[in-house]
């Protein structure tokens, strides 16, 4: 009853005239987008920022900036790390209906019962702006992996040396002297992972 309540005085206060879906679900869609709607099947690229109805409280979100104002940066590694890139059908169920009821440059406020997220009786909210419909995955990355080549390094996929079926692509930066190291050997190495950037600049 506690959870009713929440949403109640919630929706009462700030959306009194919206009407939620079959499921629950609360859609806050600003319908400026024109690209396509996604299917379960396919991956999409959206930013999203989450809270806690009762409190406002965010606790999680994709945007670096607000991830460090809330001090919830470092909580997992998926947070603030820029655009989120998943498949629709792996995303809890109503962020997923959220996702299924848009279109590709659209933003959209998610009011979401706990029932169509964790089950544990705090209902959430999230702001939601999706900016791709990701159909082919592969091609996607193959496309994005040629954009940053190009802008960064003036190489092509041509000429990078690819370790077959890992689909791995490397570059050697500086050229070393020494043996190749195999399987058996120790090493001592120093390395940066990040991740690479939708090519738009987001």
């Amino acid at each position: 009853q506690h959870e009713d309540w929440v949403m109640e005085d919630f929706l009462r206060t700030y959306y009194p005239n919206l009407t939620p879906t079959e499921s629950g679900l609360y859609i806050m869609n600003d319908n400026i987008g024109t690209g396509i709607t996604p299917s379960d099947t396919d991956y999409v690229l959206f930013d999203y920022t989450s809270r806690y109805v009762e409190t406002f409280k965010i606790f999680d979100t994709s945007l670096k900036s607000v991830g460090i104002a809330e001090g919830i940066s470092a909580r997992t590694t998926m947070s603030c790390a820029g655009p989120y890139k998943v498949q629709v059908k792996g995303m809890f169920e109503g962020i997923k209906q959220g996702l299924l009821s848009m279109q590709e440059g659209d933003s959209a406020r998610l009011i979401i019962p706990s029932a169509l997220y964790r089950g544990d009786y705090n209902p959430i909210y999230v702001d939601v702006r999706l900016y791709k419909v990701i159909p082919d995955l592969k091609k996607f990355e193959t496309e994005q992996l040629a954009q940053y080549l190009s802008t960064n390094y003036h190489k092509t996929l041509a000429d990078s040396t690819t370790t077959g079926v890992t689909g791995l692509y490397y570059f050697p930066i500086t050229e070393g002297t020494d043996d190749l190291i195999d399987d058996a050997d120790s090493i001592t190495l120093k390395y940066k992972v990040s991740f690479l950037p939708y090519s738009d600049g987001k």
